[in-house]
């Protein structure tokens, strides 16, 4: 059975937009019947190990929350993981909160810089064959009522749409494969970041059928 890392933000984790836990507070989680992940799992009958957190960057340490960093925290996650026959990597979406003030050609370069990691992680790994699939995130906007949330912005909206070609060429540089979730999925109008149960479906059959491809699977897997 193929073993696949899915290393993410909050749109792998699951977050759910409708509401927040009563008694801690916490934000949703999605469950294994919604995600995106866990659908991509039961599509190919394989083992899908979910890393996702909410508030992940590509490179950045953010200073309002700990341990967000992926490139600092890859490692970890990726060793305790191996060994894998695909990771999927989707970032980018935190990296054009205003707090950064990043442009997008150095959000896809900090991309670049965390997939080299990967490459070397993997090569002293029992994941030494493992492929990638790097994913360019979904598109942002503002939310039902017009206002943006968890420190986006229009600026953001503009940034995020152009990464799509950005992480495409850090992708062919890199020799992964690569997919646009912005090209089968939508965020929920809520709040104009996070995937609804159509979006996470949407995306698990593309992931699916990126991954079926990566790994010379057959159709009906």
């Amino acid at each position: 059975m193929k073993r696949i890392l899915c290393y993410g933000d909050s749109n792998t984790w699951g977050f759910n937009p409708h509401g927040n836990d009563e008694v801690s507070g916490a934000h949703l989680r999605y469950g294994e019947d919604v995600r995106w992940t866990a659908r991509v799992a039961r599509l190919l009958s394989c083992t899908v190990l979910e890393a996702g957190l909410n508030g992940r960057t590509a490179v950045f340490d953010d200073p309002t929350s700990e341990g967000r960093n992926g490139l600092a925290h890859l490692c970890p996650i990726l060793l305790s993981c191996d060994p894998v026959d695909a990771v999927v990597v989707m970032l980018g979406t935190n990296d054009v909160k205003d707090m950064f003030s990043a442009p997008a050609l150095n959000i896809s370069e900090g991309l670049e810089r965390l997939v080299r990691h990967l490459r070397v992680l993997l090569s002293g790994s029992l994941s030494h064959q493992a492929k990638i699939l790097l994913i360019s995130p979904i598109a942002l906007t503002a939310g039902a009522d017009g206002a943006y949330f968890y420190g986006f912005s229009a600026d953001s909206t503009r940034k995020i749409s152009e990464l799509a070609p950005l992480v495409q060429a850090v992708a062919a540089r890199q020799g992964c494969a690569y997919l646009d979730a912005s090209r089968y999925a939508a965020p929920d109008p809520i709040d104009g970041v996070h995937l609804g149960p159509d979006g996470h479906a949407a995306l698990a059959e593309a992931v699916a059928d990126a991954l079926r491809s990566l790994l010379c699977l057959s159709p009906n897997a």
